[in-house]
């Protein structure tokens, strides 16, 4: 919650955010932020339009599964995060329904009708939402958050009726390539992130050129793994680690995930917190 109030003073006081830009001693994040200040990188982070943001969402889904497990107070924790993620980076706003859809699925035939008045809830919510940042946008007379937020509508909407544009048109045009023969199965060791001559975002083209299919299948299966072995069985956790699971996976498509980032710290936080908080209670059983 505390970079939720970073992000909060950031917006309501701009020199306050100025300042910590000026004292952040970090030449290309302060590049970044001279191309996108009007409506991204807000609060106090390094992984402004990344890593934060996807911890943000990753805040959403601890509140999420825990307001649907424990107590519904939780969910009034879940706005706030929004927030944060609005004003820093529009993927981790996919954390909003990996969490319900989940859910849902596993609790299917045990709480269809519980889960099913969730999704609607959060549907009309979504859709008000998407119908006050459409005016706001078509309203305002310069480049700020509603535009760019609306564009990331717009952009999901024409892609629906089968015409790419912007962002999700690099992220299925021009950002999907692999390399070829041999290279494909070791890789090329070449980074392809913001490269002269060819450049990708996705992260599962950044790892395949980086160490190719071999590689990249040990790569995910260790995640994978340390989510699965680590968490345990019961129904929350159960939900837990599908949703964390998802939530990465889906994440990869806009960025490499799988490396250092504040996504990845807290996924391994969580699952090694869970491992060692249900052998504690094991042993305390055993005794």
């Amino acid at each position: 919650m505390s970079q939720v109030l970073f992000v909060l003073l950031a917006l309501m006081i701009p020199a306050f955010r100025d300042w910590i830009m000026s004292n952040s001693g970090d030449q290309n994040l302060n590049d970044v932020y001279e191309m996108v200040n009007a409506f991204r990188m807000f609060g106090l982070a390094r992984g402004y339009t990344f890593g934060m943001p996807l911890f943000q969402g990753l805040c959403i889904v601890i509140a999420y599964v825990l307001g649907t497990y424990h107590s519904s107070r939780y969910y009034f924790l879940i706005p706030f995060f929004l927030l944060s993620i609005a004003v820093n980076a529009r993927i981790a706003l996919i954390s909003l329904f990996i969490a319900p859809a989940i859910i849902f699925v596993l609790q299917f035939k045990r709480r269809f009708f519980s889960q099913a008045y969730k999704l609607m809830v959060i549907f009309f919510i979504f859709f008000s939402l998407t119908q006050v940042t459409k005016y706001n946008a078509e309203n305002s007379t310069k480049l700020n958050v509603w535009v760019w937020l609306y564009s990331g509508i717009d952009e999901v909407v024409s892609f629906k009726g089968g015409d790419a544009k912007g962002n999700l048109e690099s992220l299925t045009d021009t950002m999907w390539f692999m390399p070829k023969g041999i290279e494909l199965l070791f890789g090329t060791g070449e980074n392809v992130f913001g490269g002269n001559y060819r450049s990708s975002d996705i992260g599962y083209v950044i790892n395949l050129f980086y160490g190719g299919l071999i590689f990249s299948v040990l790569l995910y299966a260790s995640y994978t793994f340390l989510i699965f072995k680590c968490i345990g069985t019961s129904p929350i956790e159960k939900s837990l680690k599908y949703i964390l699971l998802t939530y990465l996976l889906i994440a990869n498509l806009k960025g490499n995930v799988c490396t250092p980032n504040d996504l990845l710290y807290g996924i391994m936080v969580i699952s090694l917190f869970i491992l060692v908080y249900n052998k504690q209670i094991n042993n305390q059983i055993v005794l």
